[in-house]
């Protein structure tokens, strides 16, 4: 008795020759397991904006700073521009702000950007 060959999708025909490539590359592919209590807490520590780092005791540490950044990226922070400090409204902090030092990006205001634009438009 035949059996009828299964034809493989477009999908997984394509993701089988990307994958082909990474590994060409020297890219390795790795599974994270991630502990799922750990990675809540740390999600809801870093959406209030506490403090990474230490992990409390008996969470994966790992898994808690994962949590912990999906967290921060989720929280929901003031959007400066970076000439005049004026208050552009709120935004995600993964948006707007450098999730491990805090900083935040550079952002100019049209008023700003007009200004600097004509400033360079008189020296030259």
């Amino acid at each position: 008795m035949k059996q009828k060959l299964r034809q493989r999708s477009a999908v997984a025909i394509r993701q089988e020759l990307y994958r082909q490539r990474k590994e060409a590359e020297g890219y390795r592919r790795k599974t994270l397991w991630l502990h799922q209590d750990s990675e809540q807490q740390g999600f809801k520590c870093g959406q209030a904006g506490g403090a990474m780092l230490p992990v409390p005791e008996g969470l994966d540490q790992l898994s808690y700073c994962a949590g912990w950044f999906r967290g921060a990226g989720e929280r929901e922070m003031p959007v400066f521009c970076s000439s005049c400090r004026e208050q552009l409204g709120t935004g995600a902090a993964r948006d707007y702000y450098d999730l491990l030092t805090g900083q935040p990006y550079e952002l100019i205001c049209d008023e700003c950007e007009a200004l600097i634009a004509g400033e360079k438009n008189e020296r030259l």
